[in-house]
């Protein structure tokens, strides 16, 4: 489902009362992952799955795309809002805005996060509170790595 000015809850997403439960057994820290996101109809399906594999939300910020950008963000679980007009800066700001968890990480859509990141990742939503967290992600720009 796809709104303008509000991401629902949607498939890949626990529900708010399902984030409570996990957090209340110890299983995971809530965290919501906001993609700002114009025309990434190749990349968004892989992001989003990515995110999903860590994170009990993900919310896609879509500036206003003309390709298949939301349909497949959607698909894959994420909630989706539509916001055109604005930055990228912008788009990661109105998602933050709308996450329901207080830990909010923003990736682009280019980001990816490597066996070993996402391990630590797991580890950082199901342990106890870190005082901070670092990490690389690789990104991939047309096909290609372009990490630096």
């Amino acid at each position: 489902m796809v709104r303008q000015g509000a991401a629902p809850p949607s498939r890949g997403t626990l529900t708010p009362e399902q984030s409570a439960q996990a957090v209340q057994a110890g299983a995971r820290r809530p965290v919501t992952v906001v993609i700002p996101a114009l025309n990434e109809g190749d990349g968004i399906a892989e992001a989003v799955g990515s995110a999903l594999d860590w994170a009990d939300e993900v919310i896609v910020v879509d500036g206003g795309s003309c390709d298949d950008t939301v349909a497949r963000a959607s698909a894959m679980g994420a909630s989706v809002d539509v916001s055109t007009g604005g930055t990228i800066g912008g788009q990661r700001n109105r998602g933050a805005s709308l996450a329901r968890n207080q830990g909010v990480v923003a990736l682009d859509v280019d980001a990816r996060a490597r066996t070993e990141q996402r391990q630590v990742l797991r580890a950082v939503v199901r342990g106890p509170a870190p005082r901070t967290a670092r990490g690389r992600l690789r990104n991939f720009a047309r096909g290609e790595d372009r990490t630096r």
